[in-house]
């Protein structure tokens, strides 16, 4: 749940994308359906997902608005695929085929995706969600045509700044930190090679904007951290130095809300509350071993 029982000003519910991002701070941690400490508990959550997964493989809260609708699928769809390259479990292959054909049949006219199937718009924001979603299927042995990344880029390239190492989430927006992590981080996993140096101005922009509770925006970290454990060592320390000292101490400690994240003051903890900043901070602690660095993968 969005909402609780823990504290979040959250308006509005969608048990959905809840359950598909807590499901992944599990993976995160090597559990699954199948074994580990909460595998009850990720037995649970995918059974609720596909239980709840439409005849036309879309995950959706029909009672949440619009604008959460691809979202919620983008995020359950990366927690099946990635349950799927775990263990190799065949009772999953069926619905992450089914989540990731309607994946392919929701790309919009732009070569992204926004908030409806098809739609004539798209925005880096919910496109990221779903170039990550191609990337953790392609890792579940999911075929999918490689027409459909090919337009994606082309979408990358329309948000993208002439130099190469600033993004936006419409074409017709300013750059921001957030777009800037999450398009350099599309253009590592649509085939940027780790020397190129846009992707290296990139990094410096970010670095120049290291991590910082009083400048809370975890959507921002969660794709910046992602980018920069890409990258070389002497990139990743720099990163890394703000990463596991300020998440670790703004962890609530105590209380009701123990283990958690506080989501006030973050420009996106509104729509996704308490639960969804722990996730993503989760997440972020996670990528020391969640997965291999993009580059060391080339070669496995």
């Amino acid at each position: 749940s969005l909402k609780g029982p823990y504290r979040s000003l959250v308006g509005e519910e969608n048990t959905m994308a809840a359950t598909g991002l807590a499901l992944l701070a599990f993976l995160g941690h090597g559990e699954t359906h199948q074994q580990g400490k909460y595998s009850k508990n990720v037995a649970k959550a995918l059974k609720y997902l596909i239980r709840n997964q439409s005849g036309n493989g879309h995950f959706v809260e029909r009672s949440a608005s619009l604008s959460h609708s691809l979202y919620s699928h983008a995020i359950c769809s990366i927690s099946l695929c990635e349950l799927v390259a775990l263990t190799q479990d065949e009772a999953l292959i069926g619905p992450a085929r089914e989540a990731v054909k309607f994946a392919s049949q929701a790309q919009g006219k732009r070569g992204g995706w926004k908030y409806e199937v098809g739609s004539e718009r798209s925005d880096l924001s919910v496109t990221g969600w779903f170039i990550m979603l191609f990337q953790s299927a392609k890792y579940a042995g999911i075929e999918y045509d490689p027409a459909i990344l090919e337009r994606a880029e082309a979408f990358v390239d329309s948000v993208m700044l002439p130099s190469g190492s600033r993004f936006r989430y419409e074409s017709d927006h300013e750059p921001s930190l957030a777009m800037t992590a999450e398009g350099l981080l599309c253009r590592q996993y649509l085939g940027w090679k780790q020397d190129d140096s846009r992707l290296a101005a990139g990094a410096e922009y970010l670095l120049d904007n290291p991590i910082r509770w009083s400048q809370k925006n975890v959507y921002y970290w969660y794709y910046a951290t992602q980018v920069m454990r890409n990258l070389d060592e002497e990139t990743w320390e720099k990163w890394n130095e703000n990463l596991k000292t300020v998440l670790p101490q703004k962890q609530r400690k105590s209380g009701v809300d123990a283990g958690s994240w506080d989501h006030e003051g973050d420009p996106y903890g509104g729509p996704g509350g308490r639960l969804y900043v722990t996730c993503l901070c989760i997440y972020s602690l996670e990528v020391y071993y969640r997965h291999l660095p993009i580059y060391q993968m080339a070669g496995r």
